[in-house]
């Protein structure tokens, strides 16, 4: 399951805030400074209700602290800052209910207080924020409407009973489609109110929130409507409402798959963007239209877009927006390159540090790098950085983020088989999840828990979780997360053998199929079906589902290759780069090298004059100098020769096996022969990158440093790896830490290669100024007085000479190996 948010959910929250009934924000530059200018408590209340809001995107905790501050003023009666109050208890309430539905609603409950007291019509909005959380977080759907129809018939304004419908109709579509559409139906029927031009923007909307309803019922319809709302709004000086008709036509014709109308509606909807129109709302729409090129393959002009966006908020110095485009940008990769993918994240991680955005704020990015660490099977990692993400969800009060990163991390625990550890986990994403009414988070642990539960054989508690989820994702809307669920479910039906209803989710599954055209999807879908008219000893049907299967697993295979090929091709010519450029910086150091001998060669001339008087001096500086040289020229030399061998070998084994790929795929030849020519592939790339990455992870703390040069995800499994090092401990020479490292990828290649050992441990320890590191084995042993000779561990000791330590080696014939240096 795809454990990021969409794209859509994401760009959405770009750039928004809740609306809150102030005054025109002052430029204001210090809170301090502006209240000593306030003429009285009601200017005092409005500055600090402006600067929260000025704020809240950096501060959340100073804006909240501010608001609060204004609300436990004492008024003494007087009815404008009972008002100015009201409108702070408002605020509150719409902030809360993003963080904790049982304090938004303390707070809509005061704010109604005042505002209905007084018939202030900012009413609408606070009776809205209430009935929302009661209907979407406490399931209290009848309570809500009760609510939202005595609002309704008791406003006296047209444009406030049009307001609360549209809320209504909003949250109400989710569950009761046709309820939607009669409520927003109220609005279109009207036929004129005081103020047209508000009248018109909300009759529009009213079309649109049809249309949306009839989203998930007729496509056709669906489109209709939202035509109607085009029409509306062409005439309604609120510009943005008919973009976000038209980014919705656009959206609905590339589910339909009319791509190349859905990219002309985008391309119409930019001619009507105006001086009115905000940059947010203009980078949704962007961003929408990058989701869509990537769907017709036109990845590059895709990003292309998704990074001006982000150059868009960096130059602005919207620095948290900036740093959420780079998210959605690593998005766009992530299906083409997740290497890619990873970078831009730690990019971005980079940028938010490097601007002084809190370290907390990155919830999002780090569980992005989860998602994508669990894509490349890296499950260790995957957990670290879901942890990261739950840690600061938590901090930042952040729910949403922290129900989703729970949800995920149980998902990683369940494929490690550790069943107890995820169900724990899954229930606690539900509790979370329920104190914001995140549907999409508590879908996923209740899908988790239904299969916790099928493997357990405990088939009506399974069944149960799976159709909550499958509720909770059909309000949710994610249309991939529903066919994932109809799947599951149609797996447990067949179990219990109630082979009617497993059809009818299959069924389902491959019209929703249709629209996401997800080859995988229709492979699973059609296997099934074909495994459940076998159970029903229909062999014909049996048969013709499986054909229908295999063709899709033949071409998510073939893709999936044809994904590998160009990743590993793009890698191979980065890589060639690089290595040019690695070739260039040793040429470079040649010529600095000469130029500092000739330099150095001056130098003992002058020095010669005063051998007269100081003989023995100079003659020692000289020899030091001679010997430094030597180090240098051999160590450069080194380095030309390792990067004369990588060039040789990116070009005769790579680049060779890539052709050989490529006629295999052309031919139109499968199996194995194509498979072990790409993990051949694979395995010489991942080896020479790591090879020319060394410098890269020395720059690492030495833990991570090791743990990357050993390539632990493809260790073998059948030896049993121990790395042991105290907490803190580091290593913070560059050159003892890089040549630490080439020891111990040399030690482990020997053990591999000749030890048959079924276990090896790696120890680091501090003895006072002293780094001890040793390694042991306990394979077949060797006669120490045979591999002395060996170039292994002459190329050893070497390495533990130039970085000054001391070595020793221990090995007899079937009693293992033992290797210990200090420095």
């Amino acid at each position: 399951m795809n454990h990021s948010l969409s794209l859509k959910a994401v760009v959405l929250f770009i750039g928004l805030f809740p609306a809150i009934l102030f005054a025109q924000q002052p430029n204001i530059k210090s809170l301090n400074e502006s209240l000593s200018k306030a003429e009285n408590l009601s200017d005092t209340i409005k500055i600090r209700g402006n600067y929260a809001i000025k704020i809240f995107s950096k501060d959340q905790e100073r804006g909240i602290k501010l608001l609060k501050e204004n609300t436990s003023i004492e008024t003494h009666g007087d009815e404008k800052l009972i008002k100015l109050k009201g409108d702070c208890f408002l605020a509150l309430a719409d902030i809360y209910k993003r963080i904790d539905l049982d304090t938004c609603l303390m707070y809509s409950d005061s704010a109604i207080n005042i505002l209905d007291k007084y018939k202030m019509r900012a009413l609408t909005h606070a009776v809205s924020i209430k009935a929302e959380v009661l209907y979407r977080g406490k399931d209290e759907k009848e309570k809500a409407c009760d609510l939202m129809k005595k609002a309704v018939a008791e406003s006296q304004f047209v444009i406030d009973k049009m307001k609360l419908r549209g809320s209504w109709a909003n949250y109400v579509k989710l569950d009761d489609p046709l309820e939607g559409i009669r409520i927003a139906k109220a609005n279109t029927q009207l036929k004129s109110a005081p103020d047209t031009a508000l009248f018109i923007q909300y009759k529009g909307m009213s079309y649109r929130l049809i249309a949306q309803c009839y989203e998930s019922i007729d496509a056709n319809k669906c489109l209709q409507y939202t035509d109607s709302a085009i029409h509306v709004l062409e005439s309604s000086t609120y510009t943005e409402a008919l973009l976000n008709a038209l980014t919705d036509k656009s959206s609905i014709l590339a589910t339909l798959g009319k791509t190349k109308e859905s990219l002309k509606t985008y391309e119409y909807a930019f001619t009507k963007i105006d001086s009115t129109v905000s940059k947010s709302s203009i980078n949704y729409i962007k961003a929408c239209y990058a989701n869509t090129l990537l769907l017709t393959g036109e990845i590059q002009k895709s990003i292309k877009i998704s990074e001006e966006i982000v150059q868009y908020y960096d130059q602005t110095k919207r620095y948290h927006n900036a740093v959420e485009g780079m998210r959605i940008m690593s998005g766009s990769y992530r299906g083409i390159d997740v290497y890619k993918a990873i970078s831009i994240i730690y990019e971005a991680i980079e940028y938010a540090k490097t601007h002084q955005l809190p370290a907390e704020r990155n919830f999002s990015l780090y569980h992005s790098l989860g998602c994508y660490y669990e894509d490349l099977g890296d499950l260790e990692n995957a957990k670290k950085y879901y942890r990261y993400s739950i840690e600061c969800s938590r901090k930042c009060n952040r729910f949403s983020t922290e129900a989703l990163a729970s949800s995920s991390l149980a998902c990683v625990y369940y494929k490690e088989k550790n069943i107890q550890k995820a169900e724990i986990l899954y229930k606690e994403a539900i509790e979370i999840g329920k104190k914001v009414g995140y549907d999409s988070a508590i879908g996923e642990a209740l899908l988790g828990l239904g299969r916790i539960y099928a493997e357990k054989k405990e088939y009506s508690k399974a069944q149960t979780y799976m159709h909550n989820a499958l509720t909770k994702f059909v309000r949710t809307d994610i249309e991939e997360n529903v066919v994932e669920t109809r799947i599951a479910l149609a797996n447990l039906l067949k179990d219990r053998r109630d082979f009617i209803n497993a059809k009818k989710h299959i069924i389902k599954a491959l019209q929703s199929c249709n629209n996401l055209k997800s080859k995988i999807q229709f492979y699973k879908s059609y296997k099934l079906l074909s495994e459940i008219y076998d159970e029903e000893n229909d062999t014909g049907q049996s048969l013709r589902y499986l054909k229908k299967s295999v063709l899709y697993k033949d071409s998510v295979f073939m893709d999936e290759k044809r994904t590998e090929i160009n990743r590993l091709e793009t890698k191979y010519e980065t890589e060639k780069k690089e290595q040019q450029i690695e070739l260039l910086e040793v040429t470079t150091q040649n010529q600095q090298l000469s130029l500092d001998k000739a330099e150095q060669e001056r130098n003992m001339m002058f020095a010669g004059l005063g051998l007269l008087v100081l003989l023995v001096v100079p003659v020692g500086f000289y020899t030091r100098q001679r010997n430094k040289n030597k180090v240098l020229e051999a160590r450069i030399n080194s380095e030309n020769k390792e990067c004369t061998r990588i060039a040789k070998e990116l070009h005769d084994s790579v680049s060779g096996s890539l052709t050989t790929i490529r006629y295999l795929l052309e031919s139109g030849t499968e199996g194995n022969s194509l498979v072990e020519n790409i993990e051949s592939v694979s395995k010489e790339v991942r080896g020479i990158s790591h090879k020319l990455n060394m410098s890269a992870l020395a720059n690492q703390g030495i833990k991570e440093a090791v743990y990357d040069a050993l390539m632990l995800n493809q260790f073998p499994k059948d030896i049993q790896l121990a790395i042991n090092m105290p907490e803190g401990f580091e290593v913070k020479d560059f050159e003892v830490k890089i040549n630490f490292i080439r020891i111990l990828q040399e030690l482990v290649q020997n053990t591999i290669k000749y030890a048959e050992a079924s276990s090896v441990e790696i120890s680091f320890e501090q003895e006072k100024q002293n780094i001890v590191l040793t390694y042991q084995d306990n394979g077949k042993g060797c006669d120490m007085e045979q591999i002395s000779l060996g170039n292994g561990l002459r190329n050893i000791k070497d390495r533990v000479k130039y970085i000054k330590g001391t070595l020793e080696f221990d090995s007899q014939p079937d009693n293992g190996f033992y290797c210990c240096i200090k420095i």
